[in-house]
């Protein structure tokens, strides 16, 4: 039982707070974000937090993960797709992913 409390002490001392100032951020990211805020339902700090774990989650995996485990989803999903099936999918998401950007500038 003493243990426990140490240990539930002990994470209580990692815990710190820090404060990001994000310069040069075009505004309409900074309108997205908000918007993003919004419709989460959360504050810009656990969004922010949100997306800091995610991030070093992703590392933790890519560090930690043979490239096999990582895609097995991925192949899980494509299974019985043709290459030209596929090529075809991508191409088109492609295109999508160039069409939102030639819109935005």
């Amino acid at each position: 039982m003493m243990l426990k409390r140490l240990e539930t002490i002990g994470i209580r001392c990692f815990m710190t707070t820090m404060t990001f100032h994000i310069t040069d951020l075009p505004h309409k990211r900074a309108s997205a974000i908000k918007r993003r805020v919004q419709q989460l339902g959360v504050t810009k700090s656990s969004y922010v937090r949100q997306l800091i774990e995610e991030d070093l989650e992703l590392d933790r995996k890519a560090r930690t993960m043979t490239f096999a485990e990582i895609t097995a989803p991925n192949q899980q999903a494509s299974a019985g797709i043709s290459d030209e099936e596929l090529d075809r999918l991508v191409d088109e998401a492609r295109t999508r992913h160039y069409q939102r950007i030639s819109r935005r500038r």
